[in-house]
């Protein structure tokens, strides 16, 4: 079961910069249509997700990666007062 999760937080950070180079694509898109050169962005956004995810894997642990990015300690200290 760990290594499910494992695998599931792998392709969430593996996508984060695909999205972000979809996002951008869909910009240019809508400004001056379609060209087969904006899927060659995603070439350069794969190989940095595989090689974010895989450094936070080897490194930290995804589940633990994601845990201290999703932690907000300053909503905690707000609780205690």
């Amino acid at each position: 079961m760990r290594s499910v999760i494992e695998t599931i937080y792998w392709l969430r950070i593996f996508l984060s910069p695909n999205f972000a180079v979809g996002l951008i694509i869909a910009i240019l898109y809508s400004i001056s249509g379609f060209s087969y050169w904006y899927l060659l962005l995603f070439i350069p956004s794969i190989i940095i997700g595989v090689l974010l995810a895989e450094r936070a894997r080897k490194k930290h642990g995804t589940s633990n990666y994601v845990a201290q990015t999703m932690n907000t300690p300053d909503l905690k200290e707000t609780d205690k007062q």
